[in-house]
């Protein structure tokens, strides 16, 4: 049993080791773009129940530096209960750009933000679709810099979003989600930069609305509750030949302020895991393996109360796991633009494997609760 054991801890600790140290050669493989060509852009945002964040988010639309022929904003309210579509009537009265489509029905077997965005796309005049939400402060370079990415053959670009927590005093909370939204960006980024897809997050896309239509939209998707950003990526790689590109630097960086406390995060990454059965097969593998590997890392130490011997391979794990991911992060923080302090990484160390554990398991009970509905 001891060998065992040791032998499928050291084994679950070489397969990490591998898939991190891809990510950071995949991070070092990501350019700058070199596009100069001016797109017709529609940025779309889907809100429900926003009434405390869509006016900074409206307000930071309006400064963005693009072209102000070239860009519009078009803003989808998804059966808010509040002044979410108040607001944004007002700011169409008086901004002609800024558009906003109402949404009070959804269709059977539809998840309803899919149906919102949906519903913004197929109206939207752009080239490139934006998308962002309405939680996010875009800083005013926020497209300039996305649309620098395509070139000819790109369909697609991402990229990143750190998150901070609103009216919340620095500390374990505000740190772990820091650091984990570049943990999350280190993941996207690194298999873009490899030219595959493992993640990415919605609060920063683009794409071109004629490869939305070539993938058929969220068709393939469509009933599945979470999923408008990475899975539409995974569609556009394995039905079309374009190519993904990440946005580098604070330019390209669009922040989110959230006012997150625990019942919240917790429905979050349930609504996240609960769409594993979904994934190609190499997300679902990855997935499995850093699902065993932090598994292991949190049950070691209770196999140590039955045999020290354990020690030595917990130590390997921890070790590594320390290493691995503090060169990964510290690169994707770098790449990014972002700020990085090693006590929000020892923070996220301890933390995240808990959290990756125990809601990828709530997550596969397909249960939680999300802007006031229950799924």
């Amino acid at each position: 049993m001891y060998i065992l054991f040791t032998g499928a801890g050291f084994f679950l600790t070489v397969l990490y080791a591998i898939f991190v140290l891809s990510l950071y050669t995949g991070l070092r493989r990501l350019k700058p773009g070199k596009n100069r060509k001016r797109f017709k852009v529609s940025i779309v945002v889907a809100a429900r129940n926003e009434e405390k964040n869509i006016k900074a988010c409206l307000e930071a639309l309006l400064s963005q530096d693009y072209p102000g022929g070239l860009l519009d904003i078009i803003i989808v309210n998804d059966r808010s209960t509040d002044a979410t579509p108040t607001i944004v009537e007002d700011y169409h009265l008086r901004h002609s750009h800024i558009t906003l489509i109402d949404v009070q029905d959804v269709p059977e077997n539809y998840a309803p933000k899919k149906y919102a965005l949906t519903q913004g796309i197929r109206s939207a005049s752009g080239e490139i679709i934006c998308t962002t939400d309405a939680d996010c402060v875009p800083p005013p370079t926020w497209v300039s810099e996305m649309i620098t990415y395509f070139e000819d053959d790109v369909g697609f670009a991402a990229g990143f979003s750190p998150l901070y927590v609103k009216n919340h005093k620095k500390g374990i909370i505000s740190d772990f989600l820091y650091m984990d939204s570049i943990g999350l960006a280190t993941a996207s980024a690194g298999g873009i930069g490899w030219g595959t897809g493992w993640t990415c997050a919605g609060r920063n896309l683009a794409y071109r609305k004629s490869v939305f239509k070539e993938v058929g939209g969220f068709e393939d998707v469509k009933h599945i509750i979470s999923g408008d950003d990475d899975l539409l990526m995974l569609l556009i790689l394995k039905k079309t030949k374009w190519r993904l590109r990440y946005a580098i630097g604070e330019k390209a960086a669009v922040p989110s302020y959230d006012d997150t406390d625990f019942r919240r995060f917790a429905n979050q990454r349930a609504r996240h895991s609960s769409k594993f059965f979904t994934y190609p097969a190499h997300v679902k593998i990855a997935a499995m393996a850093i699902f065993l590997f932090y598994l292991a890392f949190l049950f070691y130490p209770v196999y140590m109360l039955a045999a020290w011997q354990f020690l030595t391979v917990y130590l390997v794990m921890a070790g590594s796991k320390f290493l691995l991911e503090l060169l990964a992060t510290g690169k994707g923080a770098r790449t990014f633009g972002a700020k990085f302090t090693i006590t929000a990484f020892v923070k996220a160390y301890f933390i995240h494997p808990v959290v990756i554990v125990l809601f990828a398991l709530l997550g596969a009970s397909g249960k939680f609760t999300w802007k006031g509905r229950e799924f």
